[in-house]
């Protein structure tokens, strides 16, 4: 992913979904059969074209687009096995529909068994995908276990399944994919929670529609890299350090000093103009032992911190900050200035145990 992706939940998908089939530019099934060929032709540009396929479906819309897949497959000469991992009761009706596509074309299809061989090509899982919404049973439990024993790559479809699509929560196991083919929309699971470990490489298959267009909200934005570096100003070449403003960075309890080293450090290499680590005394002979460019001063009370509340332009509050008395007072004289704030670690941790949460009202603040 290499640029910025609006992120949306299940059922936003879902909202999203439904006035796409209403304005006529897709049906379910044209979009299914198009999900199916963007996962085979970037299954072949990630992997090469593999010497066979192992598509594990669901009963579920998820399975739908698995079945899909053979079919497409299997025109293009490669050897293409579905392992079904359910009977053909209580199965969703694009399922089915795509199931007996399969058999029309003559696509083996075999029940799941766990004596079942893998020994070359690629595995695609299309077993829940983003539906899966508690425990997976004891029969998908078993076939995520063994999805996951095979020497094989492995293609997930919109979300490895397992993997909550709105939390990134595993649920007990979850397939552990080289590659997730998500579909319309990047989904919260995939940026968070432990689903890191278990999507591989993501691609957003929009289809080429502007999702924004068909959205009444969305849940959040993955900001990449590149996206942001066209947002920081050009500095002009005869620049002074208070052109290029004045971070603040307020943590480092006794027995934590170098998280807030790490942050003004942080903020030096972003391009602060100038960088100021407000901490404990004992702690500024380390910092500036570390980082001779920061201005560091030790304090030990409100009145010695609120000398430092003013010539600001942003304050990190939380690095190593802990959750002491000294803790709490520098968190209640620095929320108080009316700058963009950065809260982390312990800041977060008092916060939400206190009640200083009435401080953050109409602040720009960045939870980290």
């Amino acid at each position: 992913m290499k640029k910025n992706h609006l992120i949306f939940k299940t059922d936003q998908i879902q909202a999203i979904e439904k006035k796409i089939f209403s304005a006529g530019i897709f049906s379910p099934q044209r979009l299914m059969e198009l999900a199916a060929k963007s996962v085979i032709e970037n299954l072949i540009l990630t992997f090469g074209k593999p010497s066979a396929l192992s598509i594990f479906c669901g009963r579920g819309n998820n399975g739908a687009d698995g079945y899909l897949c053979s079919i497409i497959s299997h025109e293009m000469g490669i050897p293409t096995t579905v392992i079904e991992t359910q009977n053909d009761r209580n199965m969703a009706e694009y399922a089915r529909l795509a199931r007996d596509k399969c058999k029309k074309n003559g696509i083996k299809l075999i029940p799941f068994n766990k004596d079942f061989c893998i020994d070359s090509g690629i595995i695609i899982d299309a077993l829940v995908g983003s539906g899966l919404r508690d425990i997976p049973r004891d029969e998908t439990r078993d076939i995520i276990e063994f999805i996951n024993k095979q020497n094989a790559p492995i293609v997930s479809i919109d979300v490895p399944s397992g993997v909550t699509a709105n939390s990134g929560h595993v649920h007990l196991i979850a397939v552990k994919a080289d590659l997730t083919i998500c579909m319309i929309a990047l989904k919260p699971g995939l940026t968070s929670g432990e689903a890191k470990n278990y999507c591989g490489k993501v691609i957003i298959e929009d289809f080429g529609i502007k999702v924004d267009d068909f959205a009444d909200t969305h849940f959040g934005e993955l900001l990449e890299i590149n996206g942001l570096l066209k947002l920081l100003p050009e500095r002009r070449q005869t620049a002074h350090k208070y052109n290029s403003g004045i971070c603040l960075v307020v943590g480092g309890d006794y027995g934590y000093g170098g998280a807030p080293i790490i942050a003004s450090e942080g903020s030096m290499r972003v391009g602060a103009g100038l960088t100021r680590i407000v901490t404990r005394p004992a702690h500024v002979a380390a910092c500036l032992s570390r980082n001779p460019e920061c201005l560091v001063n030790g304090v030990e009370s409100i009145q010695e911190a609120q000398q430092f509340t003013k010539k600001v332009n942003v304050v990190v509050i939380g690095p190593g900050l802990g959750k002491s008395s000294w803790s709490e007072q520098m968190l209640k004289v620095f929320l108080e200035v009316n700058v963009p704030i950065i809260l982390d670690a312990d800041a977060l941790n008092l916060i939400s145990d206190g009640n200083l949460g009435s401080l953050l009202r109409n602040k720009r603040t960045i939870l980290t």
